[in-house]
């Protein structure tokens, strides 16, 4: 057999090879359409990741707008595109919460493709604290999108858009039965009210009164105490509560209730105390804060459960007829300034003239009128507006902030004018007028010839102080002075004095127009409408100058200071208004016997150089009377003359009360049930005594002259003092005095005397002294003089304990208490690991006098939703400590209803249904897909 070539091996081999190559082909072309189809798929993968997470951004970006815009109700809807696939791929949107995060997911049915965008807490705090939970819910299928529009609402259900804080009072809170008091119908916050509200009344016998508004007064005749609890004896304590809401909003509401005391025998009630306790508002959310609110009341009749039989013994000594404050005012005074700006290139870019007219042709006669003293003087000058009215001094007008301008008239018009050339530019335009009443006040701009503003506007500029001289004094004096930056236009030179010669003048006038010291116009208009400048002048032996108003026959009602400024600088307005210190004193003393009631008794000594008592009643009881009215009369007749004796005055003060048994004045059973006070008023110190034994009192070296001080004097008027406390009782009363010390020439000796005087006080032991350098504050203690001897109950002291713990819900933000008459309330908080504890302590509360305590809590951001006691109660936990009384007044050991004697004391627990508080998550709304 024959073998192969060369060549032949070599086609062979050839073929071979194109075999093999044509395997590979097969191969690479199968793997290329493999890898094309991988790469492709993954190409598809990716752009579907993108897509879905467009959505989830398209759908996140609506949900901060949601958040940021956050409407208080109503709801907010947007529409966003939903493809029914993206390539090839069905999907599912919807929201998801993990943990306290929010997501809004992006998945396809099949091939696990997803996409994630986070939306951040589902809660948010806002500036002020509160914490707002934002729900979230709902998904969309993309096949059942179809390609349309879906929605993304926000919807927040309405909230309340204020707080209500009804209130209840009863005007008397103790009254006997089938009498009347009215029912006080408010809203403590009534300024926050801004949408109709209404309001139920449940009374304690199950009658609904139904109202409307934020006040109102009921008047109720009680007459039905079905109900109401009774406090002991023929007391019985009537509840009435309060239902309020938000019209159309019913799920905005509150309530509080208030107590009436109601006795079937008010002369033997016995006062006690009462408290009411409520949390306000009642639902919260975290971050919010909330108030904690205990109310104790003093109950018992004023007048009618012990009457008081009162000696006035009021000082009558020279230094009463001295002036006394009887109201100060200070104020910045702002004057009401017209700016405008004109600026020329807005009419002309050259420069040119600028002409300013600023007037008025009101005239003002009535403020600014003639002097008939001028008519009477040939050599006297009258002022410039004499017939006029006003004149040009009324305007001042200010351009770029410099005074400018000169007097202009023409016709009725008066005022200023300012002309400038060759101006450009802006110009500030300033005008002020004396204007005490509206007018017209006119501004006149003409640049180059042409009116570039004419601006006529209705204008004030002035402050009005207004204070009242009542009815009950027949006042001889009225000084109003200390004007602080006062120049009137003109004046009349009551007196010029000089080493102790004056010269009188009857009418004399400066020309003080333009003066630079000339700060404000001040008017003294009279309850008659009458309107007096405060031009007088009174010269000192300095030759010290003021300008004061003085009326020696003063109308009783409202006087009005109407105060101008004469620029536009803003200005301090001082004026201090003076009566004399007797009237001052007659006044407080009337006011005082008007607080007492019926069954009150009242008496009057006068003393000076010496004392003596004032008949004001008949035999047996000469010296004291229930007649309030002709006690007064009397007290209105007292004409201050000589020194002060205030050992006489004591002495005499005590004989008033009809226990000497003296002639005309031996009935102590005229006045049985009833409780002694004297009340000791003085405006100096002791200068005079007698030489005399009272009481076993012979101290007085007869040294004393009535010109100085008197130490023998003053020792004489403590032993007797200290007798009348010490060794006189009447109805099983001592005869307590208290000392009132008025005016400002008393100094340390004569404070410390009258201190050392005084009578502890009823209700907190403290001396009963008061020292008045003011009308007004000498009438202020003569009314504490009056409460105080009106105490409900005594050495009160309030435990009050709070769920509030370092690992509890709450945190405590303050607390504060306040009384009704402004007495002092101690407070103290301890903040311990398993409760917080609010303690006051209180010396004495009053009848008719309220002591509020309110806790500010807050809830924490991490609270947990639920309903929570405020109040940890208990006996011994929470409580209110006191010392009883009785219709006496005298301390006793019976305690009121309610309460148990406990270490001394009575012991109310603190209970109340009331006092919960409700945490829920704050509504910020919901997020829906749909």
């Amino acid at each position: 057999m024959r073998e192969p070539t060369v060549d032949e091996k070599g086609v062979s081999l050839l073929t071979e090879y194109l075999l093999l190559a044509a395997i590979l082909s097969i191969f690479v072309a199968i793997l290329g359409l493999s890898v094309h189809d991988v790469l492709t798929e993954a190409q598809v993968l990716r752009v579907t990741e993108n897509q879905f997470a467009d959505v989830a951004s398209q759908i996140s970006a609506f949900y901060t707008d949601y958040i940021l815009l956050r409407p208080p109700s109503g709801y907010i809807k947007t529409k966003i595109s939903i493809m029914p696939e993206v390539g090839d791929y069905e999907y599912k949107v919807k929201f998801e919460e993990k943990d306290d995060r929010i997501f809004i997911s992006v998945n396809s049915l099949a091939g696990g493709i997803s996409a994630q965008s986070g939306l951040g807490l589902g809660k948010f705090v806002l500036p002020e604290g509160e914490v707002l939970k934002i729900k979230t819910s709902g998904e969309v299928l993309s096949a059942e999108a179809g390609g349309e529009e879906k929605e993304i609402t926000y919807t927040r259900e309405e909230v309340c858009p204020f707080e209500l804080k009804p209130r209840l009072d009863f005007i008397p809170s103790s009254i006997e039965k089938n009498s009347e008091t009215q029912l006080v119908v408010y809203f403590e916050n009534s300024n926050e009210i801004t949408e109709p509200v209404s309001w139920n009344i449940t009374l304690w016998n199950g009658t609904v009164i139904e109202g409307s508004g934020k006040s109102e007064v009921i008047r109720l005749n009680v007459t039905d105490i079905t109900g109401c609890q009774n406090v002991g004896g023929y007391d019985y304590e009537c509840r009435a509560e309060i239902f309020a809401w938000i019209d159309e909003k019913e799920r905005c509401n509150a309530s509080s209730t208030e107590s009436l005391l109601v006795s079937e025998k008010p002369e033997e009630s016995n006062p006690y105390i009462t408290y009411n306790k409520w949390v306000e508002p009642e639902a919260v959310s975290p971050g919010e804060t909330f108030e904690v609110h205990l109310k104790l009341e003093g109950r018992g009749f004023v007048n009618q459960a012990v009457n008081l039989s009162t000696v006035h013994v009021i000082d009558v000594s020279g230094s009463m007829d001295w002036d006394a404050i009887y109201k100060e005012f200070n104020q910045t005074i702002v004057p009401n300034v017209v700016k405008r700006v004109v600026n020329t290139t807005d009419f002309s870019p050259n420069p040119g003239t600028l002409e300013i007219y600023a007037y008025t042709t009101d005239k003002l006669s009535d403020w600014y009128y003639d002097l008939s003293c001028f008519s009477s003087c040939d050599s006297c000058s009258p002022p410039p507006w004499n017939g006029k009215g006003i004149d040009n001094s009324f305007i001042k007008l200010y351009v770029n902030g410099a005074e400018v301008g000169m007097d202009y008239s023409s016709g009725d018009k008066v005022g200023k004018r300012y002309t400038a050339s060759n101006v450009r530019g802006s110009y500030t335009i300033e005008v002020v007028a004396r204007a005490p009443e509206q007018i017209n006040l006119t501004i006149f701009v003409k640049f180059n010839g042409t009116v570039v503003l004419n601006e006529t506007i209705r204008y004030t500029n002035y402050y009005e102080f207004n204070f009242e001289l009542p009815t009950d004094v027949d006042f001889s004096y009225l000084k109003i002075s200390d004007f602080k930056g006062s120049k009137p236009y003109w004046f009349v030179d009551g007196s010029f004095c000089f080493l102790g010669v004056c010269a009188h003048y009857d009418c004399y006038y400066k020309d003080n127009n333009n003066d630079a010291n000339v700060l404000l116009n001040i008017w003294v208009v009279e309850p008659s409408g009458s309107k007096e400048f405060a031009y007088d002048i009174k010269r000192d032996y300095w030759y010290d100058t003021k300008y004061v108003y003085e009326n020696s026959d003063p109308q009783e009602g409202v006087y009005k200071i109407v105060v101008v400024p004469t620029s536009k600088v803003p200005e301090t307005f001082k004026a201090t208004v003076y009566l004399k210190r007797i009237e001052a004193a007659q006044l407080a003393a009337i006011q005082f016997n008007n607080m007492l009631g019926d069954g009150d008794f009242v008496g009057l000594t006068k003393f000076s150089d010496d004392a003596s008592r004032v008949e004001v009643n008949s035999s047996p009881l000469r010296y004291m009377t229930k007649d309030k009215d002709h006690v007064n009369d009397l007290i209105r007749s007292l004409a201050p003359n000589g020194a002060t004796d205030h050992a006489d005055a004591l002495y005499y003060g005590v004989k008033v009360f009809p226990i000497w048994n003296e002639p005309g004045n031996n009935c102590t059973d005229c006045i049985n049930n009833t409780r002694p006070l004297m009340i000791l008023l003085t405006d100096g110190e002791t200068t005079e005594c007698d030489v005399k034994n009272y009481f076993g009192c012979d101290l007085c070296d007869g040294s004393c002259d009535g010109s100085d001080w008197c130490q023998s004097g003053a020792n004489q008027a403590l032993c007797v003092a200290n007798y009348i406390k010490n060794n006189l009782e009447i109805n099983g009363f001592e005869i307590p005095i208290c000392t009132i010390g008025f005016g400002t020439s008393l100094t340390s000796n004569g404070q410390e005397l009258l201190k050392d005087i005084a009578s502890p006080r009823p209700d907190n032991n403290e001396p009963c002294y008061f020292f008045a350098t003011t009308s007004e504050e000498l009438l202020e203690a003569y009314k504490t003089i009056f409460n105080i001897f009106q105490v409900a109950a005594k050495n009160v002291s309030i435990n009050e304990s709070l769920n509030v713990t370092l690992s509890g819900p709450f945190e405590f933000v303050s607390a504060s208490a306040t009384s009704s008459k402004g007495n002092p309330v101690n407070l103290q908080v301890d903040n311990l690991p398993s409760s917080t504890v609010i303690k006051l302590n209180i010396a004495s509360i009053q009848k008719d006098e309220t002591i509020e305590l309110i806790v500010k809590l807050k809830v924490k951001e991490d609270a947990e939703e639920g309903t929570y006691d405020i109040n940890n109660e208990g006996f011994g936990v929470s409580f209110i400590d006191f010392t009883p009384l009785n219709y006496l007044g005298q301390e006793t050991t019976t305690c009121p209803a309610g309460s148990t004697w406990t270490n001394g004391k009575c012991r109310m627990e603190i209970v109340s249904d009331k006092d919960k508080v409700t945490i829920t998550a704050g509504e910020g709304g919901e997020i829906t897909l749909e």
